[in-house]
């Protein structure tokens, strides 16, 4: 096989029997009975292929199909309503969280009062005697007569 005969059945290939072949092509099958030859058996073939019908399918064969398919697409509901009920949990989650955080970070802090220990350890032991806090050789207010 020669470059000619190459390009010729590379030609012959690329369009369907009984296109439109270059000048050079067509010279080279008027001189080359391998080409021609080999021209005819591509027709057959392409003549073969057209003949080829498609096949029909068995019957029945579409109800089979969507038995198989209603256990799958059960599954796949199944899935997803369990998905979304993650995600709702998930969604409440974080609003409930974002709700206890904000009532946590703005509530002000309860008030304490501290008291000196003074005051508190006398409201708890009235200390203050019968008498009075005065000494008894001292005035009133606490000064000496």
């Amino acid at each position: 096989m020669t470059d000619a005969c190459l390009h010729c059945r590379t030609d012959l290939s690329a369009r369907p029997p009984g296109g439109v072949h270059s000048p050079g092509v067509a010279t080279h099958l008027a001189a080359c009975p391998d080409c021609r030859q080999w021209m005819e058996r591509d027709a057959a073939a392409w003549q073969a292929l057209g003949a080829i019908r498609e096949p029909e399918p068995p019957a029945g064969l579409a109800g089979r199909i969507f038995e198989r398919a209603r256990p799958r697409s059960a599954f796949r509901l199944h899935r997803l309503v369990l998905g979304m009920a993650g995600a709702a949990a998930l969604a409440a989650g974080i609003v409930y969280g974002v709700w206890i955080w904000r009532a946590l970070s703005t509530s002000a802090p309860p008030a304490i009062h501290f008291e000196p220990p003074e005051v508190a350890y006398a409201e708890l032991f009235d200390a203050t005697p019968i008498g009075g806090l005065e000494h008894p050789s001292m005035g009133p207010g606490g000064r000496q007569p």
